[in-house]
């Protein structure tokens, strides 16, 4: 069963504005230090990599039903990289009182880039489907 879904759609354009404003504090805001340290170097591909990063998420607290808050910072979500490539959701253990049914269901992440904006989906599964 489908415990939630969220989809993000980030401008290019705007995520480089930010970089280009202050980077670092972009990035130690949105990012734990684990995420920050993948970033590639390039730039083109560090903004692809940043948008997309954001919109997923963007996309998990909207799978979550929430937005950020108390109960949600952009911290209690890590978007991480398998040995393949395929990004996944890591869950900060400090939403499991709020969202109990993270601890047992599955979560999917998918991020796409093109020429202007990165898209990403979440969905939120419980392991009873």
């Amino acid at each position: 069963m489908i415990i939630g879904t969220g989809i993000d759609i980030v401008e290019l354009a705007r995520i480089e504005a930010l970089i280009s404003k202050n980077e670092d504090k972009l990035l130690e805001r949105i990012f734990a230090a684990e995420e920050r340290e993948r970033i590639p170097q390039s730039f083109s591909r560090e903004t692809a990599y940043i948008s997309g990063r954001f919109a997923a998420k963007e996309a998990a607290a909207k799978a979550l039903g929430t937005g950020f808050g108390h109960k949600l910072s952009w911290h209690d979500i890590c978007v991480m990289s398998d040995a393949a490539g395929k990004p996944y959701i890591q869950w900060n253990e400090r939403l499991y009182p709020f969202f109990p049914f993270l601890q047992d269901s599955r979560t999917f992440l998918s991020i796409s880039h093109e020429k202007k904006y990165a898209v990403a989906q979440v969905i939120i599964e419980s392991p009873s489907s």
